[in-house]
């Protein structure tokens, strides 16, 4: 076993797959990394069909009073409320991968989180974000042309781990929602004075190192102010 950053260049590209390195706290093989070096190339792509599917599937989801917590009392004809992107473009970290800005810009909605499949993530809690490294990525250009953030010579791609929406909720009725949020990856709390908090769930807490499965998941909430 040794430290991916102690490997000659030669050395990251004819080291058999079986190689098991060192990267930060995580350890794995080469092989798994260079198989995820290689899904981040289609990464934008993959965020645009994510979303659209996150749409459909939020319209078949329930509407739900902000204020009761119960399903089927008002409805979704009044005013939506959608985030502008700097809601979601970084933190006092960094930018956002730009996959995940691809997919809240898609969802059009209140309040939006994004893993992609097939991905190992840290929880920072100091800085409440997810992040995935890329140690392929020595490059800053490279790095930062795909929303990477260049630390200790590798990329990182930053993740919102959780989210604050907060609105006007206007002078109406309480506002109505949907919502549709993996809950092994998010714990949704919703406040009818106008906040909507999405926090990490039991699968981001429970190790220090976290995979997603073949899908990408996500978590998306849209708010009707009400006349």
């Amino acid at each position: 076993m040794r430290p991916f950053s102690a490997l000659s260049a030669d050395e990251r590209v004819r080291l058999p797959d079986s190689t098991r390195v060192v990267v930060g706290k995580r350890t794995a093989t080469l092989g798994v990394f260079r198989a995820e070096h290689v899904l981040r190339q289609g990464r934008i792509t993959a965020a645009n069909a994510a979303a659209r599917l996150a749409v459909s599937a939020l319209a078949s989801q329930a509407i739900r009073n902000s204020a009761l917590g119960s399903i089927g009392v008002g409805n979704t004809t009044g005013t939506l409320v959608v985030e502008p992107a700097s809601a979601y473009s970084g933190d006092v970290y960094g930018s956002y991968s730009t996959d995940v800005r691809t997919f809240c810009k898609t969802a059009h909605a209140t309040l939006c989180l994004y893993y992609p499949a097939q991905t190992t993530f840290w929880l920072n809690q100091g800085t409440h974000d997810s992040e995935d490294n890329d140690p392929f990525i020595t490059d800053a250009g490279v790095c930062t042309s795909g929303g990477g953030l260049m630390i200790s010579g590798n990329c990182d791609y930053i993740y919102p781990a959780e989210h604050i929406s907060q609105f006007n909720p206007g002078t109406g009725a309480p506002f109505t929602y949907k919502a549709d949020c993996d809950s092994n990856y998010w714990k949704l709390t919703v406040d009818p004075h106008g906040a909507i908090v999405a926090k990490p769930g039991p699968k981001p807490l429970s190790s220090w190192n976290w995979s997603t499965g073949a899908s990408p998941v996500s978590c998306v909430v849209s708010a009707y102010l009400q006349p």
